[in-house]
C-alpha cells in the first residue's frame, strides 16, 4: 500500500492506494481537511461528531464526515473522507487523520459505536 500525505495552503490531503498485479493502483481511502477549517478550529475544545454513509452509483464507496457547530450555531464540515469500505481499518485511518488536524477536540460523538470502537483495536 502507498499513502500520500500532503499538507499546505489548501489544507491537509491524504490518499491510500494498493498496487494491483497488472501495475495499476486500486483506490482504498481519501482524506481532506480544508485549510480554513484547520485554522479556524485548530484549538477547538468542544463536541465533534463523526459519521459515515453509503455512496451509491459506480463508486460504491463510503463517505466519512467530521462535523461541529460554529459560533453561529451552524453545522460545519471540518473534514471528510472516502473509503472503499466502512470497516475498523477505514475508521481508524479517518480518525487518525482527523486527530492530526484537530487534536484538542474533547468529545467525539458517533452513531457507529461498533466501528469506531473497533478502530481503537486496529491501533493496538
Amino acid at each position: 500500500m502507498r499513502e500520500v500525505d500532503k499538507e499546505g495552503v489548501d489544507g491537509r490531503y491524504a490518499e491510500e492506494v494498493a498496487p494491483l498485479p497488472d501495475g495499476e493502483e486500486q483506490f482504498l481511502r481519501l482524506f481532506c481537511c480544508p485549510s480554513g477549517c484547520t485554522r479556524t478550529f485548530q484549538n477547538f475544545d468542544g463536541l465533534v461528531t463523526v459519521d459515515a454513509g453509503h455512496l451509491k452509483g459506480v463508486a460504491q464507496s463510503h463517505l466519512f464526515t467530521m462535523t461541529t457547530y460554529d459560533a453561529n450555531r451552524e453545522l460545519t464540515i471540518l473534514a471528510f473522507g472516502i473509503a472503499s469500505s466502512e470497516d475498523a481499518v477505514s475508521w481508524h485511518w479517518f480518525l487518525r487523520h482527523c486527530l492530526e488536524c484537530f487534536f484538542s477536540a474533547s468529545l467525539l460523538l458517533s452513531d457507529g459505536a461498533k466501528e469506531v470502537e473497533a478502530s481503537r483495536e486496529v491501533s493496538s
